[in-house]
């Protein structure tokens, strides 16, 4: 079976962590250094529990 072509190379990263400064920039920047292009993302952080959810559809560039 063949992949469409818009998401061949294409993948989604769940994380969930506790939530702390600089995390989406991190994301961001891993991203980045490994060829990949952010779609699109969504965070979402809990303040009572201190916990960050994100959700980043990427595509790889190589």
């Amino acid at each position: 079976m063949m992949m469409p072509p818009r998401l061949k190379n294409s993948a989604i990263l769940l994380i969930s962590c506790p939530d702390q400064r600089g995390l989406n920039a991190a994301i961001a920047d891993f991203i980045f250094r490994n060829d990949g292009n952010i779609l699109h993302a969504d965070e979402h952080q809990d303040e009572d529990l201190s916990l960050c959810a994100s959700r980043t559809a990427m595509r790889s560039m190589i």
